[in-house]
C-alpha cells in the first residue's frame, strides 16, 4: 500500500485480531516509533517491549525490535525462546537481506508451519537490484495504488507544477535503475540551479507551511538549505550522519514551524510521518518509479490544515512517472514475488560522506534556463474505453473478462467477470471515480487485458468485421460506411448487455427461475423464452 495508506495501523488491526504473541521488525527509529505509538492505539491492552540498543523487554505481547539489534547472535537466542506465532515485517521490500532472513528462519517462520503468520508490509515491490522476494513471502495478499487512494478520499489531493530546466543528464550514468548518485549531484547541485529553485518556490508555494525538499544527495541538501536561508527562508538539511540530538531537533523544529523547508536525498522516504506537509519540492530526477511514489507520497496525508499537497518538480519527474500506475504495488500480481526484475526499488543509503561536497561544489557552473512552466495534472482521462450500459459502466478485458460498475442506493458496485466467475471488488458502494480507480487497478493486474482494453488499443481502429456488421443490422442499428469494430462493439454492448426490465425481473422472481447476479436484458429474454417453451 502507498505511502501514507495506513499500513501500520493495518498490521496493528492483525495483531489484535490474531491475539498471539508478535515480533515487528523494522530498520529505523523512526519506524519502531510509529508502530508502538499504532499498537498503544488500536490494542492498548497488549503489553509492547522493545528489543533495540540496551532494551531487551521480550517477554511483552507485542515485541517491537530493530533488525540491527535482532539479528545479533544473542538477542536472537532470546526471541527464539518466546515461540513468537506472528512475525510482522515493516518496509518488507529490505527482507531479503541476510540478517533479515536469518531472524526469519531462525524463528522458524520458512518451515510451513500453519501456526505461524510471516506478514510483510510495503509501499513499494519492485527492486532496482533485480532480487525478488519469493524466496521469503508467498503471496500478496492485498494491494491499493496511490491514485485509487486519492480518488478515494483516503489521502489528500494533489496539484502541482513542473518547472522545466536546460540540465544536460547525458553523461550522468545509472546504477541499479537509478542515477548514479555522486554524477547526478554534480550535474545539479549548482548554485544557479538551487537559486531558480528558491525563486520558484517563492512565486508558486510561499504560502506554504510544511515543505519536504528532496535532493541527490547530503551535499545537495545542505547547498539547497543555504540557498533558501540567505533568501530569508528558514530551511534546514537532515541526513542520517547527523547527531541523534540534532536530527531529533531539526524534526521538532520543522514541526513546530520554525523551519519551513526540511532538504534531505533519502532519509525521509521511508519512516516520516507528519501529516501536514502540504509541499513536496522534487529537486532530484529519479528513473525508478518507486522513489518517485514515495518522494511524492510523503505529502498524501490527510490533515485538517490542509486542503492539497503541492508538488513543485524541477526534474521532469512527473513526466517520466505516474501515480496511476499499479507497478508500485501489484503490476503483474504475484510476479513481483519471483521475476528477476520485478522486486523492490532499495533507497540508497544516504550516508554519503561530506567531504564529498567540496568536490560537488567545484563544478563549473553554467546558467540555469527555465524553458516553460507547466500545471502537472495527476489524474488524466482514463486510457480505458469505458462504455454506457443504461445507469451502469462497463469496460471489456477480452478472453472471458469483463468489470460493471453498478449503480445502486450510495455509489457504485465494481464487479468483475472473470471466466463465468463473478468477483466482488468492492464490499461497499464507492464514488464513481473511486470506483473507477479500483476496477482499473484489477484491470492492471490482468495479463494482457489491460492494453486490449485500452482506447489507442489497434484492433479498435479496424474495419468492423461482417459478422458485426450483420448483428447490428439486425438489431435495427443505422451506421455509415467505415464503422470500426471499436465503434461496432460498443453499439453491441449497449445493446445486448442493457440491464433487464422490472417486467422480466418480476417474471423471473415469480417463477422461481434462478439468475446470476449482473444479469443482462438478453440474458432475461432467453431465460424467460425456455421456461414459456417447457410450460
Amino acid at each position: 500500500m502507498p505511502t501514507g495508506s495506513g499500513k501500520t495501523v493495518i498490521f496493528s488491526m492483525v495483531a489484535k485480531e490474531l491475539h498471539v504473541k508478535t515480533l515487528v521488525i523494522a530498520h529505523s527509529e523512526e519506524l519502531l516509533a510509529q508502530a508502538a505509538n499504532k499498537f498503544r492505539m488500536i490494542w492498548p491492552e497488549a503489553t509492547i517491549g522493545f528489543v533495540q540498543g540496551e532494551n531487551d523487554d521480550t517477554d511483552a505481547m507485542v515485541v517491537i525490535a530493530s533488525i540491527q539489534t535482532a539479528s545479533r547472535s544473542n538477542r536472537l537466542q532470546k526471541l527464539i525462546q518466546q515461540d513468537f506465532r506472528l512475525l510482522i515485517i515493516d518496509e518488507c521490500h529490505h527482507s531479503t537481506a541476510p540478517s533479515y532472513k536469518r531472524v526469519i528462519e531462525e524463528l522458524g517462520f520458512m518451515t510451513g508451519d500453519r501456526s505461524k503468520l510471516l506478514l510483510g508490509v510495503s509501499a513499494t515491490l519492485k527492486r532496482s537490484d533485480g532480487v525478488g522476494l519469493g524466496d521469503i513471502f508467498e503471496k500478496i495478499v492485498f494491494q491499493c495504488s496511490l491514485a485509487a487512494l486519492i480518488r478515494g478520499g483516503y489521502l489528500c489531493s494533489l496539484t502541482g507544477r513542473q518547472i522545466v530546466t536546460k540540465i544536460d543528464l547525458r553523461n550522468v550514468g545509472t546504477n541499479l535503475g537509478d542515477f548514479v548518485t555522486g554524477e547526478l549531484s554534480r550535474a545539479i547541485n549548482t548554485r544557479a540551479r538551487n537559486d531558480l529553485i528558491v525563486k520558484n518556490f517563492k512565486e508558486f508555494a510561499a504560502d506554504r507551511n510544511r515543505v519536504v525538499a528532496f535532493c541527490a544527495d547530503v551535499a545537495h541538501s545542505i547547498d539547497l538549505a543555504s540557498s533558501f536561508n540567505e533568501s530569508g527562508i528558514p530551511a534546514a538539511a537532515i541526513y542520517g550522519a547527523m547527531d541523534d540530538d540534532q536530527r531529533k531537533q531539526t524534526l521538532a523544529d520543522f514541526a513546530s514551524g520554525k523551519i519551513q523547508i526540511l532538504c534531505n536525498c533519502a532519509i525521509l522516504v521511508e519512516g516520516f510521518d507528519q501529516e501536514d506537509v502540504d509541499c513536496i519540492i522534487l529537486g532530484r530526477p529519479t528513473k525508478s518509479e518507486g522513489r518517485y511514489l514515495q518522494m511524492v507520497g510523503r505529502g498524501c496525508r490527510l490533515h485538517p490544515a490542509k486542503q492539497n499537497c503541492l508538488i513543485l518538480d524541477f526534474a521532469d519527474n512527473c513526466s517520466r512517472h505516474s501515480i496511476c500506475s499499479f507497478k508500485n504495488s501489484l503490476d503483474g500480481a504475484i510476479s513481483h514475488l519471483f521475476d528477476d526484475g520485478a522486486a523492490c526499488d532499495v533507497e540508497e543509503d544516504d550516508e554519503s560522506s561530506i567531504d564529498e561536497t567540496q568536490e560537488n561544489r567545484a563544478v563549473v557552473e553554467a546558467p540555469i534556463f527555465v524553458d516553460n512552466v507547466k500545471t502537472i495534472e495527476f489524474f488524466d482521462r482514463s486510457v480505458f474505453s469505458w462504455n454506457k450500459v443504461g445507469s451502469a459502466w462497463h469496460l471489456t478485458l477480452g478472453f472471458g473478462r469483463d468489470v460493471w460498475l453498478r449503480e445502486i442506493k450510495g455509489g457504485f458496485a465494481v464487479v468483475a467477470h472473470f471466466n463465468g466467475k463473478v468477483i466482488n471488488l468492492s464490499d461497499r458502494p464507492l464514488s464513481l471515480s473511486y470506483a473507477i480507480s479500483t476496477a482499473e487497478s484489477w484491470c492492471r493486474e490482468q495479463p494482457d487485458g489491460s492494453s486490449w482494453a485500452q482506447k489507442s488499443a489497434p484492433w479498435r481502429s479496424e474495419p468492423a468485421t461482417q459478422k458485426q456488421l450483420d448483428t447490428l443490422a439486425r438489431n435495427g442499428f443505422s451506421f455509415g460506411h467505415g464503422v470500426t469494430k471499436g465503434q461496432a462493439a460498443e453499439l453491441l454492448d449497449t445493446k445486448f448487455n442493457a440491464a433487464p426490465t422490472p417486467k422480466q425481473l418480476f417474471y423471473l422472481k415469480v417463477n422461481g427461475i434462478k439468475y446470476p447476479p449482473g444479469i443482462t436484458k438478453f440474458q432475461a429474454r432467453d431465460l424467460i423464452a425456455k421456461e414459456k417453451k417447457i410450460v
